[in-house]
């Protein structure tokens, strides 16, 4: 889908900031039509528990759903796209949650699945477009990973370290930034210590690795629900670029004629909710 076409829907796309004020119920469900075609979409809070109540009320609508419905004119959208063939239903849901239920139905009663989940390069190429400083979001990046790479624990090892920067001089590559390690570090140190009022403060490796980091303070400073630094707004405009792509490719299913069942994290069938009751609208025959 062209630029221009992902540029309009983005603006109807809700910000995770903006989700965070309403209290939105779960499981989260949104039935809708495009001309001809059905779309149901379930936005759930995430369980890898076979009896939660997802579980039912997924199975519940599927059901419904396949009987209403050529099976080969039906498309499942999953959030997440696994080998699941050898697995069993508990085996599917303990090990992927929602998205290895999906599967496993699919394979059961052979219906085609999509993924409509964009690539690195999609996201960062078009947030890249709506944030000033792009060594923020390069930033960004650095403390989600440092972030996810604390788990019991609060220094960080040379290793570790070493991970991180490789997939940000990677990523900063895509959105034209061709910094040393050194620089990158520096500028890191130098802005999350103004963040955190000098609670995490570094200006090098040597330094990294011998800081005390709080993996809470990490989470919330860069968490896109929140609002409490220039990164919350980064992580905001990421996931309104996961959304918007999430969003085109669901438009281009129901351009060619196919109905869809999709289940997602709640919060994306809410932030894109808008954008397309916008498009059915626009698109009236």
């Amino acid at each position: 889908m062209k630029n221009t076409i992902l540029d309009k829907l983005s603006t109807k796309i809700i910000s995770l900031q903006n989700y965070n004020l309403v209290n939105h119920p779960a499981p989260y469900i949104l039935k809708s039509k495009y001309k001809n075609q059905d779309i149901i979409e379930i936005g759930v809070e995430h369980s890898y528990n076979l009896k939660h109540k997802n579980y039912v009320q997924i199975n519940s609508l599927f059901l419904e759903f396949i009987k209403t419905h050529l099976k080969n004119k039906i498309i499942l959208l999953v959030e997440n796209n696994f080998q699941i063939q050898n697995l069993s239903k508990r085996k599917a849901i303990s090990k992927y949650g929602e998205s290895g239920f999906i599967l496993w139905l699919a394979n059961k009663y052979n219906i085609q699945t999509i993924c409509p989940e964009p690539s690195q390069r999609e996201i960062l190429i078009f947030a890249s477009k709506k944030i000033k400083n792009k060594y923020n979001l390069l930033l960004w990046i650095f403390t989600n990973l440092l972030s996810s790479s604390l788990i019991n624990k609060e220094i960080i090892d040379r290793q570790s370290i070493a991970t991180i920067m490789r997939q940000v001089i990677s990523a900063g590559k895509i959105v034209d930034i061709n910094e040393s390690e050194d620089k990158l570090l520096k500028y890191f140190g130098h802005t999350i210590s103004k963040i955190t009022k000098n609670k995490i403060a570094f200006l090098n490796k040597n330094e990294l690795l011998e800081c005390k980091l709080n993996i809470s303070l990490l989470k919330d400073i860069q968490s896109p629900f929140l609002k409490k630094s220039v990164l919350n707004k980064i992580g905001a405009h990421i996931n309104i670029a996961r959304d918007t792509y999430i969003l085109s490719k669901k438009i281009n299913v129901l351009k060619k004629g196919f109905h869809i069942f999709s289940v997602y994290g709640r919060n994306h069938v809410v932030c894109q909710e808008q954008a397309l009751k916008e498009f059915i609208k626009i698109n009236k025959p």
